[in-house]
Parts: C-alpha cells; structure tokens; sequence
C-alpha cells in the first residue's frame, strides 16, 4: 500500500492501481511525494516503481541513479550467479567428503594391524584436497554473499555489498556483523520483493525463510560453545582413564569415540544448515532476477 502528498496533506493508505488513477487524473505528477513500507524515506514519484504510469514513461533528464530499478542495467547477471553457485556446491561438497574419508581412515588406524606406511602420505593427500577444496569454498561463499546483496542494491537495502563481505574481516566486530550479513540479508531480500514485486502472486517469488540463516548462526556460536564444553570434559575424563590403564596397548582411539561423535554431529549439523541457508538465499535472489526479466 502506498502514501502520497498532495496540496501538503499526507494520503493513504491507498493500492498501486488508485495511485494510477491519480496520475492518470493529473493529481500525481512525477515531482509528487510517495511513500510505502520499506523506503526510509518519501521518494518523488519519477524515482519509483509507480514511474511507469507516468505520461510518456521515464523522463529523459534522469540519472542512471534516479532510474527505477526495472530500468537500469542489471546488476547482477542470472547465468552468473547460477554458475557461481554450482561451483560453490562443488567445492563445499569436496569439503563434506573429506569428513567422511578422515573417519574411514580414522577406523582403519584404530586397529594396529592396519596401519602402513602409505597412510601419513594418504593422511597428508586428504589434508591438501581438504584445505584447497575448503580455501576455495570460503572465498566463494563470500563473492556469493557480495551478489546476494548486489541483487537488493535498489538504494533502501540495510547495507552495501561492499561492507556486508568487507566488514567479515574485523576481529570480534565480525561476530556481531555475521548476523547483520546473513540474517540482514534474508530480511533485505524479502523487503525488496514487498517494494517492487507487490502484484506478483507468491508462487512466482520464492521468500527467503529467516529463520535458516538465523537458525545457522545461532546453531554455530551457541551450539559450538556447548559442544565444546562437552568436547573438553569428555577429553579430560578420557585422559584420565588413558593414564590410569596398566599397559601402553589400550586403544586409545576407541576411548576418544564418543567425542568424535559429539564432534561429528556437531560439524554434520554446520554444514547442513550452511547449505540450506545458501540455497535459500540462491533461491530467492534467482526468484528476483527472473521476476525482473532475466532468463
């Protein structure tokens, strides 16, 4: 629902297609003042959506800037973020796999039979697949994050692409700003389909789900913190019965295996929710840009 002014009274609420009318009756023209929730603050008209109703369509003299958001060159590229994202599954998936392949490994050792002189060179190949794959997919996840917040850069966003990936870097602060970036985000993606997609119906549009990213990152401070405490006491208390066995030969790697499987549970729970919260973003940011008549 919109506001405008008029005659310097205030009116409204009042729907898309009375604001029509009223600009097809010349009580609107494009300097007249509208306002609905989301914009922070009252806009001209000619900078809106509501600009193509105006007589003649966009006016000539106005700035790339001034452009409604269906008008100016796309700022994101459809194909582009669809490819970036497929690389991003990629490399995130190589890092699962290699959980899954330290634990096979991790069996095979606890036993001594098992254990050869291929294994620290094997341990040594997983560790390098592992640390590229997991390089790679943390600078992707970030270049992701910089295009999702390009996608909502339509001048009433809570913050710029720029500051959402480059504020991640600040020690401490960033602990803080992960809520403001990825939170912020699924909030900022769903208020710009309220501003500009107002008369689409709700199958064409997919909404972010706020609840993932905030779920995710709750899960990941808290959660970890938990975890960790359990990690330490369950360690202590192995140590403890470790040093107190008669012999050398016990196994110590089955002593550790309830804490590798609190640990594991822990990191299967992470990644589960960084994948679901990034294919909620993907989804969302793709629903937008197709709406906008990329395809």
């Amino acid at each position: 629902m919109w506001y405008y002014i008029s005659e310097s009274t205030q009116f409204g609420p009042v729907s898309e297609e009375e604001i029509k009318k009223l600009i097809e009756e010349g009580i609107l023209t494009q300097q007249s003042k509208v306002w609905r929730e989301g914009m922070k603050k009252w806009q001209p008209l000619v900078v809106t959506v509501l600009s193509e109703y105006l007589p003649g369509g966009i006016p000539m003299n106005l700035s790339g800037a001034d452009l409604p958001f269906n008008s100016r060159k796309p700022r994101v590229k459809r194909q582009g973020l669809r490819k970036l994202f497929i690389w991003w599954l990629v490399t995130f998936g190589l890092s699962i796999g290699y959980y899954g392949l330290f634990g096979l490994l991790g069996t095979i050792v606890s036993t001594p039979e098992n254990i050869s002189d291929q294994l620290p060179a094997l341990f040594m190949g997983l560790m390098c697949i592992f640390g590229l794959s997991l390089f790679a997919s943390a600078i992707l996840s970030y270049v992701l994050l910089y295009i999702f917040w390009r996608v909502v850069q339509d001048g009433y966003a809570s913050t710029s692409a720029g500051k959402a990936v480059g504020f991640m870097f600040i020690p401490l602060f960033n602990i803080y700003w992960m809520f403001r970036a990825y939170w912020g985000l699924s909030k900022d993606l769903n208020q710009y389909i309220q501003r500009h997609f107002t008369d689409r119906s709700a199958e064409e549009l997919h909404h972010s789900k706020e609840w993932f990213s905030l779920g995710y990152l709750i899960y990941s401070f808290a959660g970890g913190l938990i975890f960790n405490i359990i990690v330490q006491i369950l360690n202590l208390n192995t140590l403890v019965k470790y040093r107190s066995m008669p012999t050398a030969s016990t196994d110590y790697f089955s002593m550790m295996m309830p804490t590798m499987v609190i640990m594991g549970i822990y990191f299967l729970g992470t990644l589960i929710a960084n994948i679901m919260m990034h294919v909620d973003f993907f989804k969302t940011a793709d629903s937008i840009l197709k709406a906008e008549g990329q395809s």
